[in-house]
């Protein structure tokens, strides 16, 4: 099983935190929701490995 928590603070920063992960069933995509140091959430996509922010 992945570490998210790990990857999220390698890929964005100390300053950020894992607050989710899930499958979008629909078109097979991995999510990941983590926040920033003020605490505002950000959604990004799992692709290859690396975190790309979904719009």
């Amino acid at each position: 099983m992945m570490d998210y928590r790990q990857m999220i603070r390698e890929q964005l920063g100390e300053g950020w935190r894992f607050i989710k992960a899930y499958n979008a069933f629909e078109n097979g995509e991995m999510r990941i929701i983590a926040a920033d140091e003020t605490g505002r959430e950000h959604r990004y996509i799992l692709v290859d490995g690396k975190l790309t922010e979904k719009p």
